[in-house]
């Protein structure tokens, strides 16, 4: 009769931990991108009253007689499905949209993982969690290897941007403006004046991005404005490295825009759509020489240009916009290779080895969020702040940008809400509480019996 009192003992041990499993999955049910827990039991050993036999010609077979020895906690598991999206309207706010975990480090280099994206930038320009923890940046966009680099964005710095082209510009060739790669179709130009607005689609082929130079491509779009019979209302020129569109007069606007299928990036490429209306007539132009940068640091100038505002895209790619108009970002290409991007205040993308970076300013991680996720999920060990580190069960990690290879892709404004659910979690506290319950009432029922017994012995 003892036995049943250890038996007992463990399902009131078994149940007080699970009602302690409940009541951390309800105090965290607001806590940013936290993972439920749920405790699994299984039985103890058994013994044997008696043991099995196996039937014969002349008896039948006999089954074992087995008593149990009560419960056992089998596991603690984490539900990892995603938390829902709560906009905050805090630009610096991020969540992962799938699979994949920020990377961040303490002071000491100790490198953690976390889904809080709860992010912000310190006074000296590194992005760094709520407690403190430094966000790490990329080195590729898919690895084995961490990261060493910081999320670093200046907060003053330097563009020395200048002209590398002859006064030709018109003999430009079109595949060579700003560096930008423009691709075939059409673009809309949308030309309101005091007889209505209508609507004129230039298109560019192949051939004329490929052969072309500037003044050709002048050409051809004045005779497709022409074709349409609106060049009375728009002419088309090119003087002193820009490409011009010129309204008729002050009473004429142009608008100007990108077929969402099938178009040339023609606009974008040349920040036409940007490009703020003149007092007067209108003239819309865009650089079309190419161009090419120095970035150094700050200090060493004296009209620095200083941090306004950043923005990450669904890659984890920030996008830094300095007080002079200028924006700093990087691009990957098809080769996955990273390069330097800079927009200039009047539009002009400059790219790749165009782009002189002082390597002391910034490197490409400081602009590129990592993120990492391990083979077994369930692997990882939670901390505080948030934070888990990489048990010795979690397999391989693997790290890059967000939307490659595994990697969910980034969601800026809002965070990643706890996934608790509370019906759930108050059935499983009665679930436990009905276990503690039962468990004592069995403890007390062979209390007595034990009791009863030592009576009949006197």
């Amino acid at each position: 009769m003892s036995q049943a009192l250890y038996t007992a003992g463990t399902g009131l041990k078994a149940g007080t931990n699970q009602i302690n499993v409940v009541s951390n999955n309800v105090a965290n049910m607001n806590t940013t991108a936290f993972k439920s827990s749920r405790v699994n039991f299984e039985t103890l050993f058994y013994s044997d009253l008696s043991h099995s036999s196996t039937a014969s010609v002349t008896s039948g077979g006999v089954n074992a007689k087995q008593v149990g020895h009560g419960v056992q906690i089998g596991s603690i598991t984490r539900n990892f499905t995603q938390g829902t999206f709560v906009n905050t309207g805090r630009d610096e706010d991020m969540m992962i949209s799938g699979n994949g975990y920020f990377v961040v480090t303490d002071s000491s280099g100790q490198s953690f993982l976390t889904r809080d994206g709860a992010f912000s930038l310190d006074s000296n320009g590194d992005l760094v969690t709520s407690s403190g923890y430094y966000v790490m940046g990329a080195s590729s966009t898919y690895s084995t290897t961490a990261s060493d680099v910081r999320i670093h964005i200046p907060t003053l710095l330097n563009m020395d941007v200048h002209g590398t082209t002859a006064a030709e510009y018109g003999e430009t060739l079109v595949s060579e403006m700003n560096n930008a790669d423009i691709t075939a179709g059409t673009f809309t130009m949308i030309i309101n004046d005091d007889r209505g607005a209508e609507t004129v689609n230039i298109t560019l082929d192949q051939n004329d991005i490929d052969t072309m130079d500037i003044t050709a491509l002048v050409g051809e779009i004045n005779q497709q404005l022409t074709t349409a019979g609106v060049d009375d209302k728009v002419t088309v020129s090119v003087a002193d490295g820009t490409i011009n569109f010129t309204a008729a007069d002050a009473d004429t606007a142009i608008e100007f825009e990108t077929p969402k299928e099938g178009g040339s990036n023609f606009v974008e490429e040349l920040g036409l759509s940007n490009v703020e209306k003149n007092e007067g007539t209108q003239v819309y132009s865009s650089k079309i020489t190419n161009y090419s940068a120095e970035i150094d640091e700050a200090g060493s100038y004296n009209a620095a240009a200083s941090l306004e505002d950043w923005t990450v895209n669904n890659n984890g790619i920030i996008e830094a916009t300095y007080s002079d108009g200028s924006k700093l970002s990087v691009q990957i290409d098809e080769n996955n290779e990273m390069t330097w991007k800079i927009t200039t205040s009047d539009y002009v993308k400059i790219t790749g080895d165009d782009v002189d970076m002082n390597p002391e300013v910034l490197e490409f991680g400081n602009l590129m969020l990592e993120l990492s996720t391990v083979v077994n999920e369930s692997g990882l060990e939670s901390e505080s702040n948030n934070l888990w580190t990489i048990g010795s069960n979690a397999g391989t990690a693997y790290f890059g940008l967000a939307g490659y290879a595994a990697f969910g892709t980034i969601q800026t404004g809002g965070l990643e809400a706890s996934n608790v659910e509370l019906s759930n979690e108050l059935s499983e506290m009665i679930l436990a509480q009905r276990l503690v319950q039962a468990n004592s009432r069995v403890f007390n029922t062979a209390s007595s019996t034990l009791e009863t017994l030592v009576y009949l012995g006197q």
